[in-house]
C-alpha cells in the first residue's frame, strides 16, 4: 500500500500531472462561462420579445423575477 501511495505522490508532483490538471480546471471554467453566458443570452432574449409586446418594465420584472433594474440592464444591453 505504501508503494502505491507513494507512487501517487510522484505522479502527482510531475510537471505533466499538474498540466493536465491545469486544463482540466480551465476546461470546466469555460464550459461554466459558456453556460452562463446561454442562459444570459436566453434572458435577453425573452426580455427583448416581451418588450417588443409591449409589456412594462414592471410586468417584465414581475413574471421573471427580476428587479426592473436588472430589466433595464438586459434591455440596454441586448440592443
Amino acid at each position: 500500500m505504501e508503494q502505491l501511495v507513494e507512487a501517487y505522490h510522484n505522479v502527482a508532483a510531475s510537471p505533466e500531472f499538474r498540466e493536465m490538471v491545469r486544463q482540466r480546471e480551465r476546461a470546466k471554467h469555460n464550459e461554466a462561462s459558456a453556460l452562463a453566458n446561454a442562459k444570459l443570452e436566453e434572458r435577453r432574449e425573452i426580455v427583448r420579445h416581451m418588450s417588443k409586446e409591449d409589456f412594462s418594465v414592471e410586468a417584465i420584472a414581475k413574471a421573471l423575477g427580476f428587479s426592473e433594474k436588472d430589466i433595464k440592464n438586459l434591455l440596454d444591453t441586448s440592443w
